[in-house]
């Protein structure tokens, strides 16, 4: 019978490819032993012993090469000759251990060459545990005098609760792109985020297994320690500076993020509040006030996306004079330029507002046009009345106004003429 074509040897490769990043994508690796056979009966395990073998003995065509080599954690070395020294080594150690002793409790501190005899025991049953061990490697340990897979060690047991919590964090990290778990992030109404914290201070104090360390750094998006806040500042800095570049000078919504995967919108807040409790250094303090649009309180920041529509309105007519019927995505920009004109002649206004303000094209004139028509006005206690509740909300109805002030409508509409004539 003829063999297979070159075409067809390929697409059973890529076929091969597509199920291992499948099988990586839900589990996290992707170096499994060569008995492993998916649920639908694909001997995924077969096709990396394959691929090795034939790399091994220069079959294996570059381009597959660097498929294969795309995946994290691959290696064309397999681990049998380090797995090998160290099968050898527990299974030598615990023979003469039980000869000398008659069990296998061995101490924590036991090492021979150089290898713990007690994270050797770990690996191996969170290897076992996990459905990751070869035959050879069951046979091999099976054969040591007093060896069990469960009691009196049931480090199988806390591997297969460790490699659920692992599992876990792969959907963590999936869902909010980083793995700096909340710490009191809940999962099935149990803390999630201690159990992360707790990996990272083990790893700190060189306790963490080895075996978990080399999982852990399996994750793209994990790291054993945060970024300097200066560095979330600063990406912070950059993400808001193009979002208003591309945007409005409004709050951006939730699902906006930062290369961090913090939500922009909680970014702003934290920098608010840092503000308001005196706790931000004044160098931070100039960098957000020099983007355009910064705003220290949700008010400050309504004042500022007006403020820069009123910019562009000025830069392109060149005067701050806006026609009631000028529209900017159905703001009424006149309304708001008027009370902000009121603002300024009172004096009501901060000196950064002021300042921007001034900056306009055309509107020293502006006010100035203002305060000569504010002095031809009777100053008649209806009028400070009405010009007040106006001053609250311009776009109240006349009833409203009437029914606050207690004047006539006719009064009324006679002064929010005049109001929106300043």
């Amino acid at each position: 019978m003829p063999g297979k074509t070159r075409q067809q040897l390929q697409e059973e490769f890529d076929e091969g490819i597509r199920r291992l990043w499948i099988f990586y994508n839900r589990e996290g690796y992707c170096m499994v032993n060569r008995e492993y056979k998916e649920d639908d009966g694909y001997f995924l395990g077969r096709f990396i012993k394959n691929s090795l073998n034939k790399y091994q003995n220069g079959y294996l065509p570059e381009e597959n090469i660097a498929k294969l080599e795309e995946f994290p954690g691959w290696h064309w070395s397999p681990k049998s000759t380090g797995q090998k020294k160290k099968i050898n080594t527990l299974v030598n150690a615990l023979v003469a251990f039980h000869r000398e002793h008659g069990h296998l409790r061995v101490p924590p501190e036991l090492t021979i060459d150089g290898q713990n005899i007690k994270k050797l025991i770990t690996y191996f049953k969170g290897r076992y545990s996990t459905n990751r061990s070869s035959k050879k490697e069951i046979t091999a340990l099976e054969s040591i005098p007093g060896w069990k897979w469960g009691k009196p060690d049931s480090s199988f047991l806390l591997e297969k609760r460790w490699e659920s919590k692992f599992q876990q964090l792969i959907k963590y990290a999936m869902q909010y792109g980083h793995t700096f778990v909340p710490q009191l992030y809940e999962v099935n109404g149990k803390n999630f985020g201690r159990w992360v914290e707790l990996q990272r201070s083990l790893y700190a104090e060189g306790k963490l297994l080895d075996h978990r360390v080399k999982r852990l750094e399996t994750l793209s998006l994990w790291k054993w320690k945060k970024d300097s806040y200066d560095d979330f500042f600063e990406d912070g800095i950059k993400c808001l500076t193009l979002y208003y570049e591309n945007n409005s000078f409004k709050m951006p919504p939730p699902k906006i993020k930062t290369s961090y995967g913090t939500s922009l919108n909680e970014w702003i807040l934290t920098q608010r509040k840092q503000y308001r409790l005196g706790k931000m250094p004044k160098k931070r303090i100039r960098k957000l006030e020099a983007i355009p649009g910064w705003g220290w309180t949700s008010k400050e920041q309504l004042w500022m996306d007006y403020f820069y529509k009123l910019k562009n309105f000025s830069d392109r007519f060149d005067h701050c004079d806006v026609p009631s019927t000028y529209r900017i995505k159905g703001a009424n920009l006149r309304n708001w330029t008027m009370k902000a004109r009121r603002e300024f002649v009172k004096d009501e206004l901060s000196d950064i507002q002021k300042k921007l303000l001034q900056s306009l094209k055309g509107w020293q004139s502006f006010v100035e046009q203002s305060v000569l028509y504010i002095k031809t006005l009777d100053q008649s206690p209806a009028k400070v009345a009405i010009y007040k509740i106006l001053d609250e909300n311009p776009d109240q109805s006349l009833s409203m106004i009437a029914q606050k002030s207690g004047y006539t409508i006719s009064t009324c509409s006679k002064y929010r003429r005049k109001y929106f004539q300043m």
